[in-house]
């Protein structure tokens, strides 16, 4: 459901309206396209031959036309099915590409060559996304100052932050996880509509029941499709948010109400700001549920005792070579067993805050199996 909702008129809720033409009729949005082929057997022949099919058609279209197709961004939820198809691209698909010139009768200089193929994604370094994403905006004009991203491969990254007009041209690869992340990755392409409607193609596995399911409903889940939003639960001050995020916004609040050498070290310990902070956090757990305050006042008293008690003069780790231990630390991220015991796990992103397993190698199972024996 679109919030708001309508009132008393369908077409106009005050804070948007639909896009309607002179005589009345409504103006072209994104179109929606479902491809499920059990015939081929597996997701890498679908994806080989519709990626083909999508890379060539800008070709044949006139110079002016071509650019908001020029650029095929790929949305992945996996980044395990993101290097197969990396691979399709390198050798599969290109050789498809001849196929279909052959088949068409066209000439050596109307088959699709792909020069550029970028990829967006966790894996890549944060201060790289700026520029992949400024790569995204090159134009396909004919002038060859720089070549524009044939193919880019994204993963949940893109979410939130593209916002790039020229693209128009999009193939999700298996049905995402939650209707709303399926609407943020769409609302990528098709940014201009009234001058270059979107084109989102979905890649249905013929192997997934999931997927399966999904496109035999394509049509009544597509029409509602701001209804199939799953509702989420917020459970605000419960016990694992308080674990995971109040250290967070102590030192947030702390950086950003201090003065200068506090906003450049944790020490000395900011008593005056962190009593500010409780005073005001209070108040909004008791109207909320005044159950968790001694919960509350228990993990807040650890975290004001661990800060005054470990004395850090650095927030963050400075320099791969620091041996320094700092306040905080990423979360998620490979931490010495010292570290872990002596500094903050802390989230840096608000894109995904799901908790991660950590795969450890061990030889219990071996003291385990000798004490079996004995």
């Amino acid at each position: 459901m679109l919030f708001p909702p309508p009132g008393i008129d369908a077409e106009d809720s005050f804070f948007s309206r639909y896009a309607l033409n002179p005589d009345g009729t409504l103006q072209r949005g994104r179109v929606y396209v479902g491809v499920h082929a059990p015939v081929l057997r597996s997701l890498q022949t679908a994806q080989m031959r519709t990626f083909s099919a999508v890379l060539q058609a800008p070709v044949l279209l006139t110079p002016k036309e071509r650019d908001p197709w020029w650029t095929l961004l790929l949305f992945f939820s996996s980044l395990k099915e993101l290097g197969t198809t990396l691979s399709l691209l390198q050798s599969d698909i290109p050789g498809y590409l001849k196929v279909i010139k052959n088949r068409l009768g066209l000439d050596k200089d109307k088959m699709r060559r792909l020069w550029h193929i970028s990829e967006l994604t966790g894996r890549i370094r944060s201060d790289k996304v700026p520029e992949s994403i400024s790569k995204l905006e090159v134009k396909c004009d004919n002038t060859y100052n720089q070549l524009p991203v044939d193919v880019c491969l994204a993963s949940n990254i893109i979410e939130v932050g593209v916002d790039i007009d020229r693209l128009s041209l999009m193939v999700v690869v298996g049905q995402p996880k939650t209707t709303s992340q399926y609407i943020q990755v769409t609302g990528r392409v098709g940014r201009r509509w009234w001058e270059r409607p979107g084109l989102i193609i979905t890649l249905y596995s013929p192997t997934r029941p999931r997927d399966r399911s999904h496109f035999e409903k394509f049509r009544s889940y597509h029409q509602r499709l701001y209804a199939q939003v799953e509702p989420t639960s917020i459970t605000p001050f419960s016990p694992p948010v308080l674990d995971r995020a109040l250290h967070a916004v102590m030192v947030t609040y702390v950086r950003q109400t201090g003065n200068q050498e506090t906003v450049q070290n944790p020490e000395p310990y900011p008593e005056n700001l962190i009593e500010q902070l409780r005073q005001i956090l209070i108040p909004r757990i008791q109207l909320i549920d005044e159950a968790e305050i001694e919960n509350f006042e228990n993990v807040f008293k650890k975290r004001t005792s661990e800060w005054q008690r470990w004395q850090r003069i650095n927030w963050e780790k400075k320099g791969s070579n620091s041996t320094d231990i700092p306040l905080l630390r990423v979360a998620g991220g490979y931490a010495s067993l010292e570290l872990q015991r002596y500094s903050w796990s802390t989230p840096m992103s608000m894109r995904n805050v799901d908790a991660e397993c950590q795969a450890e190698i061990t030889n219990l199972y071996l003291n385990e199996g000798a004490e079996e024996d004995a």
